[in-house]
């Protein structure tokens, strides 16, 4: 089971760099915009580490890092291309904790709803007064270590996976 695992996320891991590596020479985030849609990516194959590498459409069309707790009171911070902003993912972020856990498999598993709002004023660059909603969905799946028979629940390195997306409407200037 870990050889497979370990397989999924070198996949998921290579398809990522492949998405980030195309969209370089697309990314572009110029002009006003009053309110379009966009579209968000984001693969998180260290689910243990607190980086993400985040893909935008739409009416944005960048990539760059998800930040985990690095933005305006612990949100989390797109360090894109073109400029930066954050985004409140604190309920989507308590509802994957909450996913029911196995402690005989040492796993958990499962994809949460919820909308994450861009937080006021925290858009540099090209994305200077960003605001907007976004409608997001997340996934997640990990492994936890075992110690003494028991599942290592505080464990800071273990496998996990989070894949994410989100759509919503944006304004900025």
């Amino acid at each position: 089971m870990q050889q497979r695992n370990t397989r999924f996320v070198a996949l998921l891991a290579i398809a990522s760099a492949a998405v980030l590596a195309i969209s370089t020479g697309l990314a572009s985030a110029s002009g006003t915009s009053t309110g379009a849609e966009v579209h968000v990516y984001e693969a998180d194959t260290n689910d243990a580490g607190n980086l993400g590498t985040v893909i935008l459409t739409g009416a944005i069309t960048d990539y760059g890092t998800d930040h985990q707790n690095a933005g305006p009171n612990g949100t989390n911070l797109f360090a894109l291309s073109k400029g930066s902003f954050a985004v409140d993912i604190t309920e989507l972020g308590t509802r994957l904790h909450k996913l029911p856990f196995s402690q005989t498999t040492c796993s958990s598993g499962g994809t949460v709803t919820w909308p994450v709002k861009i937080v006021p004023g925290s858009g540099t660059g090209a994305y200077t007064g960003i605001s907007g909603t976004l409608h997001a969905t997340a996934s997640e799946a990990y492994i936890l270590p075992r110690k003494h028979g028991r599942c290592e629940m505080n464990a800071s390195d273990y496998r996990g996976v989070l894949i994410a997306n989100a759509s919503g409407t944006v304004s900025y200037k």
